[in-house]
């Protein structure tokens, strides 16, 4: 994970001319810090990996999609760095040297995922750079300083009781601009060339543009499926698209093991030449009978039964021809041994 990027230090008594300068640690604070740091060494791996785990047995329980959970145990030249800029003398002022950062999809799940963090970890302190005016170059995230609860109790626990540890929260277009932005090298708006400010703050406003419009995309798409699934229930002639067609199979076949990813049917049943899900299901119904038959003959080999894609594929096989195609170009073998249960469709 990359460190935070710096604001400008404040004026020290050594800055004779009233420029920012970083503190000096002496030889044996270094020495002292470095030591420290390597004796918490095992114990901080230890204490990520299990605010890690609980992160993700956590968000994935509140079903949450994510881009991923970046972690670390921060390095030490990275530790001596920022003691030396933060003026601080040991590695228990550092508050990050454990680290995660949780990269969301959607601005909104920020707070789903800011509620998992506040339920499942004592939160010292919240910093949300998001709301705050933090210019082109800011660092874009909320931040938590958190402890392991003080519930959870047992030898696993000993060692990482009352250690803080930091995780962050941010979208996926901030993370690629925080990635992006670290490696131009200016620390703040002072260093940018006045040629270039207007620039670089037309990049920063794509970035927040295109996390606006993931956002509303995303919340269109909620809708467009509460939309499919009410059309379906009321028996309206809707055109096919992933979503009518998932909130179709989901009613059709509610008693068989539902099938996630369905991009690949709807594309067979364009191709195949179906208009509406009106015209779909009169098929299907039509080979329902002789598909259950076949079933019964040519179980599927990990499980009793066909999963509701399986039966609408084979039930339209047997029905109609123009599916049958579009069937055979993905199934080796099994569509051929459709063709003596046809006898059967109605």
């Amino acid at each position: 994970m990359q460190d935070e990027t710096p604001g400008p230090l404040a004026p020290t008594l050594n800055s004779s001319i009233g420029e920012a300068s970083e503190a000096t640690l002496s030889d044996a604070q270094v020495a002292a810090i470095e030591a420290s740091y390597k004796s918490a060494l095992a114990r901080n791996q230890a204490l990520l990996d299990e605010v890690v785990f609980i992160l993700r047995e956590r968000i994935a329980a509140a079903g949450v999609k994510i881009h991923s959970i970046e972690h670390r145990v921060k390095e030490l030249p990275s530790i001596i760095k920022k003691c030396h800029r933060k003026g601080s003398t040991s590695l228990d002022e550092v508050i990050d040297v454990v680290g995660a950062r949780v990269v969301s999809l959607f601005r909104s799940d920020m707070s789903r995922i800011g509620k998992i963090v506040t339920e499942s970890f004592d939160v010292v302190h919240v910093d949300d750079k998001v709301s705050q005016d933090q210019g082109p170059l800011g660092y874009m995230s909320v931040h938590y300083v958190c402890k392991i609860p003080s519930r959870y109790k047992g030898p696993r626990y000993e060692n990482t009781a009352g250690i803080q540890f930091e995780i962050q929260v941010r979208t996926l277009c901030m993370h690629a601009w925080a990635a992006v932005s670290h490696y131009l090298d200016y620390k703040g708006d002072w260093d940018v060339p006045v040629e270039l400010k207007r620039s670089l703050s037309a990049l920063s406003g794509l970035f927040y543009v295109a996390d606006t419009e993931f956002e509303q995309f995303y919340a269109a798409r909620l809708d467009s499926k509460k939309g499919a699934e009410q059309s379906i229930s009321a028996s309206i002639d809707t055109e096919i698209n992933l979503d009518t067609v998932t909130a179709f199979l989901r009613r059709k076949f509610p008693d068989r093991q539902q099938t996630e990813g369905l991009s690949l049917f709807v594309r067979e049943l364009k191709r195949a030449g179906f208009k509406s899900l009106v015209e779909v299901e009169r098929d299907i119904d039509r080979g329902h009978a002789a598909f259950l038959k076949y079933e019964e003959r040519h179980p599927p080999t990990r499980q009793p039964y066909f999963a509701d894609l399986g039966a609408a594929r084979l039930s339209l096989g047997l029905a109609s021809n123009k599916y049958y195609t579009q069937l055979k170009k993905h199934r080796k073998g099994q569509p051929d041994d459709l063709l003596q249960f046809r006898d059967i469709v109605k």
